[in-house]
């Protein structure tokens, strides 16, 4: 399940890097995009590399944040200011300023719903948007894209993308994303990619946090799916007393129980019991 998972947040990095998914079949891509695509996919640039960094920098023009994406084979990492989401060692982890750490616990079939919520990385896709210029220079191509979007006050927005890509590879180096209002442009992201990136290192005692401590201090939450049937499987994880576990239910599957019969629902209690066992039954 976790290499599934894995594979699934590297795919979802991949959109990170590769332009053109939401293109429809039958419309023509410039050969520039599809050039691009080709040589960002992310399974293959990690076979060339051993890890992609993406700098972020957001703005809302009054006030300006950073934020990290770090992939590597076989690990995950988003962090922004005040929060954090890592993928190490087959644990997906997170944390927010001012609460719990928590564990996020991915029932099998629940990949997709985990990866969207947890590892999907923003970025610039390209839908079809027009080519305003296309310029080389010092061994980078320069391209502006940009969309038109009719507002619901039937006034119109542009969208406008700064992209940059190396001349020879076409891997991408840095973008800038802005909107244009009645005819005033409005920063609002920026991003530099760097491969091999050699000073940027996975905080592995925050990633961990949720479920490393002493042994008196931890508790083990399980979860039975389907209980006496045929289908029936467990799956769980071992916690600090402090961290919270954050289940995702596959499809169907949307309450958990107390009882192995699915009858009482399970209500979080204000002092959670060193073992936890809860259930879970597909609605019909």
């Amino acid at each position: 399940m976790y290499k599934k998972l894995m594979k699934m947040a590297l795919a979802s990095a991949a959109a990170v890097l590769v332009l053109g998914t939401a293109v429809c079949a039958e419309e023509e891509k410039p050969e520039i995009i599809t050039k691009i695509e080709e040589a960002n996919i992310l399974d293959d640039l990690l076979l060339k590399y051993d890890n992609v960094l993406i700098d972020y920098t957001y703005t809302d023009g009054e006030e300006e944040w950073t934020e990290q994406i770090f992939v590597t084979p076989d690990s995950f990492s988003h962090v922004a200011p005040t929060w954090g989401i890592n993928w190490v060692d087959g644990e997906l982890t997170g944390y927010d300023e001012g609460e719990p750490d928590y564990l996020v616990l991915v029932m099998e079939g629940a990949e997709e719903e985990a990866f969207l919520t947890y590892m999907n990385v923003p970025y610039f896709v390209y839908e079809n948007d027009e080519i305003i210029s296309q310029t080389e220079k010092d061994g980078q191509i320069e391209l502006v894209i940009q969309v038109e979007h009719e507002l619901e006050d039937e006034t119109t927005e542009i969208q406008k993308n700064v992209l940059i890509v190396d001349a020879e590879t076409y891997e991408i180096k840095e973008m800038t994303g802005s909107v244009v209002l009645e005819e005033e442009e409005q920063q609002f992201v920026t991003f530099k990619t760097t491969y091999n990136a050699e000073n940027y290192k996975i905080d592995e005692e925050a990633a961990k946090r949720a479920y490393t401590g002493d042994e008196d201090n931890l508790r083990k939450v399980t979860i039975i799916a389907d209980p006496g049937t045929d289908k029936e499987m467990s799956f769980g994880a071992t916690v600090v007393k402090e961290a919270l576990v954050l289940p995702i239910l596959a499809e169907n599957y949307e309450n958990l129980y107390t009882d192995p019969e699915c009858t009482v629902l399970y209500e979080a209690p204000e002092e959670v019991p060193d073992e936890l066992v809860l259930y879970t039954k597909a609605e019909e």
